[in-house]
């Protein structure tokens, strides 16, 4: 297993509180940022968030890195203390990294937390940030992209730190969502959005290194019309 491997998940809403169509499976798929449309937050927004547990180091470090999306989409981040936070994160090192998408977080109860930061980097604050703007892994070029050698995706991602089944490795490295549903840029290897891609997980040698700040697509793409643009209303299609 590579060391250190450590990849994010989507976390998904429950089966009786999920709406639209789930992904589906491929084989052969290209890594692409991209925002799914049905869960973006109203633009302009100021989203309330607060820490459920966790140190003031750890806090500090939120606070810091996260902003970095409002200085190039219209949505900003308040850090609160009060009872009706939209983002609620925990500092569980045992649970990974995750994010519910987007307007997913007013479906959790407001006891439970929306966000695990398992590890605290800028680049995973980022990251998570971006699943929580709407943002997620899309896996849709069906007409070539990686070759996945899935037996060992199936047993690295089984081991620590992610520990997970092959269901939710399925869904998080093989999967796509319809093209109806989402706003997708081209694929940018630079984007915080994209996975760590070991050479062992493909059959050609294709590898991705983890990157650790937003890159200029992912500026760009923030603050397009259809997502969170600055100066104008959201455009729709």
């Amino acid at each position: 297993m590579p060391k250190d491997l450590r990849v994010c998940y989507d976390r998904i809403l429950p089966r009786d509180l999920r709406t639209g169509p789930p992904p589906v499976p491929i084989d052969n798929a290209v890594p692409r940022a991209a925002f799914e449309r049905a869960k973006l937050w109203r633009n302009g927004i100021t989203l309330r968030v607060a820490f459920l547990d966790g140190v003031e180091e750890q806090h500090e470090l939120v606070r810091r890195h996260a902003p970095q999306w409002s200085a190039h989409g219209n949505v900003k981040f308040d850090f609160v203390n009060n009872a009706n936070p939209q983002i609620r994160i925990t500092f569980d090192d045992n649970d990974g990294a995750w994010s519910y998408i987007g307007l997913d977080c007013e479906s959790i109860p407001r006891s439970q937390p929306t966000m695990n930061l398992g590890w605290q980097d800028e680049g995973v604050i980022l990251h998570e940030f971006g699943h929580t703007l709407g943002m997620i892994h899309e896996h849709q070029n069906p007409q070539g992209g990686i070759k996945w050698n899935k037996p060992n995706v199936y047993r690295d991602l089984g081991q620590p730190p992610n520990s997970w089944d092959q269901q939710t490795v399925d869904h998080n490295m093989f999967a796509t969502y319809d093209r109806d549903q989402v706003n997708a840029t081209k694929v940018d290897k630079l984007s915080i959005m994209l996975y760590s891609i070991p050479k062992s997980w493909t059959t050609d040698g294709f590898s991705s290194k983890p990157n650790e700040v937003l890159s200029a697509k992912d500026k760009q793409f923030i603050g397009d019309p259809r997502n969170y643009p600055v100066a104008s209303e959201r455009a729709t299609d």
